[in-house]
């Protein structure tokens, strides 16, 4: 199961992302105007480990896609320094090929994956806290902090 796109073309880093759709399990009416969420794994781990949380939302009736990021899983690794800009472009691609337009797409990540979410900067960005009832914003100087940290000059990303 599963998919591949090629991405880079917007930063000229050329790899291939897998990734998976999911859905909606919700067939009625109801469910056909709801956003599509895409969820976007941490550091080091693939798109596999959102399995609980996808039939979460597919149960409400949304689209999700879940991925590997470039460097994890089933996904290239190209040689070079990743950082969440570079991974953020990713996700625009992947929205891109998707149709999902970043304005109506909700996101969420756990990790670096919040924090490519949030180097989007799409008008909807959420972190999944352990309950996937509970999503808190990503928008805080914490995360902010943290993105600063990630893109200093000399901090090494493979």
């Amino acid at each position: 199961m599963g998919s591949e796109l090629v991405v880079g073309a917007l930063s000229g880093r050329l790899a291939t992302l897998h990734y998976d759709l999911h859905s909606p399990l919700a067939a009625d009416s109801s469910s056909s105007g709801k956003a599509p969420v895409l969820l976007i794994m941490g550091f080091c781990t693939d798109g596999a480990q959102w399995d609980d949380q996808v039939g979460f939302f597919t149960g409400r009736g949304h689209r999700v896609c879940t991925f590997d990021n470039r460097g994890i899983g089933r996904s290239s690794c190209p040689s070079g320094r990743y950082t969440t800009t570079l991974m953020a472009a990713d996700v625009f691609e992947l929205m891109a090929y998707l149709n999902w337009i970043p304005s109506g797409t909700h996101l969420a990540g756990i990790s670096m994956g919040g924090m490519c979410a949030d180097r989007t900067q799409t008008p909807v960005i959420h972190i999944m806290t352990p309950s996937p009832d509970h999503l808190t914003s990503a928008q805080t100087p914490l995360w902010q902090d943290r993105v600063r940290d990630d893109e200093r000059p000399g901090r090494s990303q493979t």
